[in-house]
């Protein structure tokens, strides 16, 4: 008896091929960024370039308030310097010190009846206290410098962020664009040089005080000096004028939100 042996072909499971071609309806094209610049143009995102653009002009608001009051506190601080250094000078104890901020050892002193040797101590802290306030309010009128120079760096940045994304745009022949072109804006550049001027005012501000306060010990003995050291130091408030610059960035705000 011949036995037959039929040959049982095993199906083998085929395993799909991986493409680069992602997944889809068949025959549908996979859909293409219509935009290079969709991250930018986005007016919901929080990297629109022109929402950075007007939140940084906004930040300039508060920096003239700062500068006119530290100048005022500096004004009032270096008068009080002033007549402090003259009652010293007339062997007086100065107005600015009040009993309570005596040296207790100059208040020893006093008890012994050593007057003298207590005036000199009460001079010498009375004048360290004024000139460590008027310090003080040097240094808060420096960082409202540093601020101001952030402040443009920040918006050059954002400006030149918009002029690339502006021309990329234009590379990519889009039909409408979201993204105003920053760079078009007729009073930046002003902007720009508005702020230059402007710090390099500040700075030569600063640097005048300071020579002032260094020569204020020895040119404060006598009432009329005094006087005149402390209208000079109010004088150089009247010489920074902020005006030009907010008004420039009021134009941009305004041109921007009527777009």
């Amino acid at each position: 008896m011949v036995h037959t042996q039929t040959s049982v072909k095993k199906r083998k499971k085929h395993r799909p091929v991986l493409t680069s071609t992602p997944l889809g309806n068949p025959g549908v094209a996979p859909k293409t960024s219509q935009s290079g610049t969709s991250v930018f143009d986005d007016s919901n995102s929080l990297y629109s370039t022109e929402k950075q653009f007007l939140v940084a002009l906004r930040c300039l608001e508060p920096l003239p308030k700062k500068w006119e009051s530290d100048h005022t506190l500096s004004c009032k601080a270096f008068t009080d310097l002033a007549t402090c250094i003259l009652q010293c000078s007339q062997g007086k104890l100065p107005d600015c010190l009040s009993q309570t901020d005596i040296p207790v050892e100059a208040v020893c002193l006093m008890r012994q009846g050593h007057y003298v040797q207590a005036a000199k101590i009460c001079h010498g802290y009375a004048m360290e206290m004024g000139f460590s306030l008027v310090e003080t309010h040097l240094t808060h009128m420096t960082r409202c410098i540093a601020q101001l120079k952030t402040w443009l760096e920040r918006l050059s940045a954002i400006e030149t962020l918009s002029v690339r994304t502006h021309r990329v745009s234009q590379s990519l022949s889009l039909a409408s664009l979201e993204l105003s072109d920053l760079s078009s804006l007729v009073l930046w550049p002003a902007v720009i040089g508005e702020t230059q001027g402007l710090l390099s005012r500040l700075e030569q501000d600063i640097d005048i005080r300071r020579q002032i306060l260094v020569k204020t010990a020895s040119n404060c003995t006598t009432a009329e000096s005094a006087h005149r050291l402390a209208l000079v130091w109010h004088h150089l408030g009247t010489l920074v004028r902020w005006t030009a610059l907010t008004d420039m960035v009021d134009h941009i705000l305004i041109a921007i939100y009527k777009k």
